[in-house]
């Protein structure tokens, strides 16, 4: 088999594994954000899941929560509501008043699942056409039997 073909392969097979690595994980955060997840990164940033949205903010004054960096929190039992776009925007800045800069970043879960999973289609779909050889890609039209190049089969 040739060199580049290899690549290719193993280039394609990392990037659907890629794929199907951000779909999974937005299907997975998008399931636990039907409860309120609450991480905090650092003293003044945290992380929330919550009804399909992941929004991370940065709280300037607001950092006695009562709790560690690092805690991880949930809320149960609240009522679910799907957003397809979270309802304060996607970028947010306030002033509290109190010269602490507050900002908050958001984005809808279905986003990184859709685009995960489009990654995983567009590249199952760049696929060598029937005539050329499954191993080096060398063109078989109008072959029979093994590929003259790598001694492989053909796909058709």
């Amino acid at each position: 088999m040739a060199a580049g073909a290899r690549n290719i392969r193993n280039w394609r097979r990392w990037v659907r594994g890629a794929g199907w690595a951000v779909a999974g994980a937005g299907a997975v955060c998008w399931v636990a954000s039907m409860w309120l997840v609450t991480w905090r990164c650092t003293p003044r940033r945290t992380m929330w899941l919550r009804d399909g949205v992941v929004s991370v903010h940065n709280l300037g004054a607001y950092t006695t929560m009562g709790w560690s960096v690092g805690g991880l929190w949930f809320q149960m039992g609240r009522p679910f509501t799907l957003r397809w776009w979270p309802e304060e925007g996607v970028v947010r800045y306030w002033d509290d008043g109190s010269g602490n800069a507050n900002w908050s970043v958001s984005l809808p879960l279905w986003m990184p699942t859709l685009a995960g999973a489009a990654v995983v289609m567009a590249v199952r779909r760049a696929r060598r056409p029937a005539t050329q050889c499954a191993g080096c890609g060398y063109d078989c039209t109008g072959l029979s039997g093994d590929c003259p190049e790598c001694g492989k089969g053909r796909k058709g």
